[in-house]
């Protein structure tokens, strides 16, 4: 569910991105990154290598606490659910600047 500060879905309508599991063989270095989501406050920021929009999950790496970043999956549909009202609004957007590339050449 999105809600009224975001105008824009985490995961585009007209997006075709690889199935959950199907880079499995693909070394990390090498995975190509088609989304990024990050926080309005803050440095925790979500790549997207994977998707299944059947369940909303999706595979990649997060990096939630600066230095600490891991490759694993995540929840889409818990990242647009996302919204803190105090002290002041905190939600998750979707990096409109990103185009696919290997994660080695990804700017974080």
């Amino acid at each position: 569910m999105d809600h009224p500060l975001r105008t824009h879905r985490l995961i585009p309508a007209d997006i075709e991105l690889p199935a959950l599991g199907s880079t499995e063989e693909v070394p990390a270095p090498d995975k190509v990154i088609h989304l990024r989501f990050f926080s309005t406050s803050g440095s925790a920021y979500w790549l997207l290598a994977e998707y299944d929009p059947e369940t909303g999950l999706a595979f990649g790496f997060a990096e939630v606490v600066p230095g600490c970043g891991e490759w694993g999956c995540f929840s889409v549909a818990e990242l647009s659910d996302l919204f803190v009202r105090r002290p002041f609004p905190v939600w998750i957007e979707r990096d409109f600047f990103v185009t696919p590339k290997p994660f080695r050449c990804v700017t974080r």
